[in-house]
């Protein structure tokens, strides 16, 4: 199944070492420590909406090459529904979705 976070944080990791920044060294950019890192990376927390875009600058992305995901058909009409969805939210409404949804699993 389709892990969001291990896939974020894979995307995190792979856009640090094409910077040929370290897990420290970006730390330090985004004022969080490398064990925050480390999280993201892992898939074991989050990144907060104010330091995402800030990562963005950093790692010299589009806020949508970090989260352009494939979509994976799960046999489940509802996820299969919202995977659909998502994929046409438009970038500058992405974080409003997010900042929604989450609402949910809370």
């Amino acid at each position: 199944m389709f892990r969001l976070l291990e896939t974020f944080g894979k995307k995190i990791k792979d856009y640090r070492k094409l910077r040929n920044l370290s897990q420290e060294a970006l730390a330090e950019k985004l004022d969080v420590t490398s064990k925050t890192i480390s999280q993201w990376e892992t898939g074991k927390s989050f990144i907060k909406p104010e330091t995402f875009y800030k990562l963005c600058e950093v790692l010299e992305v589009g806020e949508e090459d970090l989260f352009s995901f494939p979509v994976v058909k799960t046999g489940n009409t509802f996820i299969d529904q919202l995977n659909e969805i998502a994929l046409n939210i438009p970038p500058a409404r992405q974080k409003q979705a997010l900042e929604i949804l989450k609402t949910f699993v809370e």
